[in-house]
């Protein structure tokens, strides 16, 4: 059996790379098989014939956007793109896309009266964000900063085919000044754009640089205004340090729950952070739930949610 399922693997591949090849067949085809394995059951063999679909060399092309769940009870539209993560809109109908954080945001958007996302790259998480407000009836505050510019064209999209509003977005970074500073773009990884180059060349040789707004953390704080209870999301690709330094003051006199990617780069300087130590319990997000920790520790479960502590456990 498993030497049919390896010639229809290496046949279909074939075919996939065929139509790849010609753009004219490329979109028609694309569709095609996205409808037919989002209609598809899920079982075993399924996500192996959707990754044998995504690794062929596809054009850019451009298709309707596909509506996604991404947990229990939470689903909008996404616009998919080949050679992305979002392109898993096309061909199936859960956006296997950290799921567990999803889940754990959930059941907590109905206590928030404004949401800081700090790195939204494509707007999923603003979308969803967006969508729980109005889905609660709520005019929930949503501020998303996105300093690339083709994963900001992606993030208004996204928000534009929702019909959503009360989101407020920038194309500008947060980090510790506001001016003008140089954002690294490694070729093929529009997810994994950095103030860090050294870390952008972990995913690509060839990194573009660009020069983009940014703004402090005070400038943030602003924005937000009197607004309580906040949620604040990091995910800065490397340079969260920077970022929470610079939003030091806002964390510690508002204590916003926090989410926060934790990478290996960056486990040693986040646990030197003593005003999250003094201020937060530390729960690491996992498939089985929430897991609390007493240090940041990077690996499988790399997103942290941070709530603030109560005045009898400071003690």
């Amino acid at each position: 059996m498993s030497g049919g399922h390896s010639v229809l693997r290496r046949a279909g591949k074939a075919l996939h790379g065929l139509m790849a090849l010609h753009a004219t067949l490329a979109h028609p085809y694309l569709s095609f098989m996205g409808a037919l394995l989002r209609i598809t059951p899920e079982f075993p063999l399924k996500k192996n014939l959707i990754n044998n679909l995504l690794s062929a060399p596809w054009p850019r092309l451009r298709f309707a956007p596909r509506k996604v769940q991404v947990c229990d009870g939470s689903a909008f539209k996404l616009v998919p793109h080949v050679h992305e993560f979002d392109f898993n809109a096309l061909v199936s109908r859960q956006l296997e896309y950290e799921t567990p954080v999803f889940q754990a945001l959930q059941p907590r958007l109905a206590s928030l009266e404004a949401v800081v996302e700090i790195g939204a790259n494509v707007g999923v998480y603003t979308t969803f964000f967006a969508d729980g407000f109005r889905s609660l009836g709520k005019r929930g505050l949503v501020l998303a900063f996105e300093p690339s510019r083709e994963a900001y064209a992606r993030l208004l999209e996204n928000l534009a085919v929702n019909e959503l509003d009360g989101v407020f977005t920038f194309n500008v970074a947060v980090s510790d000044k506001t001016g003008m500073v140089s954002f690294y773009e490694p070729r093929g990884h529009l997810t994994n754009g950095s103030l860090d180059p050294t870390f952008a060349r972990f995913f690509s040789d060839e990194v573009a640089s660009t020069t983009v707004l940014s703004i402090d953390g005070d400038q943030v704080a602003n924005l937000v205004g009197n607004l309580d209870p906040v949620l604040l999301k990091i995910d800065v690709e490397g340079a969260e340090e920077t970022v929470l330094r610079s939003l030091a003051g806002f964390i510690c006199a508002r204590k916003p729950t926090i989410v926060l990617e934790v990478l290996e780069v960056q486990e040693s300087a986040l646990n030197n952070l003593d005003f999250l130590k003094d201020n937060y319990r530390l729960h690491q997000i996992t498939e089985k739930g929430l897991i609390e920790r007493s240090r940041f520790k990077a690996g499988p479960g790399r997103d942290y949610l941070l709530e603030p502590k109560s005045d009898e456990s400071k003690r």
